[in-house]
């Protein structure tokens, strides 16, 4: 059964999370709503929003991204990367990200040519989704944790 599976959504909070390491790559989750909220990315943020953290990991070396993804549920991502990062460095990682995103305007892979629906970008939805993201890590509002099987 894929890991992500055995975990309660019930319990989980917003955060970001180790999951597991394989093969030399770690797999983190980032929630950015908590299961439980049944509050949800639209398509636009969720869309958006994937298209800036890919080409963010992709432009810092540091972080070795080997892949993203968002989740079905529409509650955040899925990340691979190349390292073990410590909570300040997830920290750290997310206000440089949202930095980023708040400072660039102009969509990452915003074409027919580099996207298969780039009707679903857009920018206004990306900041809405980012002042979520900065709100929760001003107040302490983020779970930092390594998630474990819980059935």
């Amino acid at each position: 059964m894929t890991k992500s599976f055995s975990i309660d959504h019930t319990t989980l909070e917003r955060g970001f999370y180790f999951q597991e390491e394989k093969e030399n790559v770690f797999i983190y989750d980032f929630r950015i709503y908590a299961p439980k909220e049944k509050k949800y990315l639209t398509p636009l943020e969720n869309h958006t929003l994937e298209h800036y953290l890919a080409n963010y990991l992709n432009e810092r070396k540091e972080y070795k991204k080997v892949a993203i993804f968002p989740y079905g549920c529409l509650t955040g991502f899925g990340l691979v990367l190349g390292v073990r990062l410590l909570e300040d460095e997830v920290v750290e990682m997310l206000k440089s990200f949202l930095e980023y995103g708040f400072n660039n305007s102009l969509i990452p892979g915003n074409s027919i040519y580099e996207c298969g629906n780039p009707a679903t970008l857009n920018y206004s939805s990306l900041i809405d989704i980012l002042k979520v993201i900065e709100k929760d890590l001003l107040n302490n509002n983020y779970s930092f944790t390594y998630l474990k099987d819980t059935h």
